[in-house]
């Protein structure tokens, strides 16, 4: 999946239903699980993405009720050749999420 891909499978998915970190402790990679659905209704739809190799996670304004991420942008940094980083997600409306990793999929 590309990150054009994943940007277009995302839109209109902004409530925030599940956020999971998971540390490897063979080699301390963190994977990132985000579920996000369309509506507050149970049947709304949702869908779920796995990050890994996460690291920079930047969390803003998080729960406390409904949570949502408005506008989530992965912006591609391959060609920069970082160690271990690959993607940075954000949300571009409120900056209320912000990381970068080295892979991720739809699951």
């Amino acid at each position: 999946m590309t990150p054009i891909e994943l940007k277009k499978a995302m839109f209109g998915f902004t409530i925030v239903t599940k956020l999971s970190l998971d540390v490897n402790r063979q080699n301390w990679s963190t994977t990132l699980v985000l579920e996000l659905a369309k509506g507050e209704q149970q049947d709304s739809g949702s869908i779920r993405v796995t990050f890994r190799g996460v690291s920079g996670l930047k969390l803003v304004d998080f729960g406390g009720g409904l949570t949502q991420f408005l506008h989530l942008d992965v912006k591609d940094l391959r060609n920069q050749q970082l160690d271990s980083v690959s993607f940075h997600i954000y949300e571009e409306e409120r900056g209320t999420i912000s990381f970068m990793c080295e892979s991720f999929e739809k699951t």
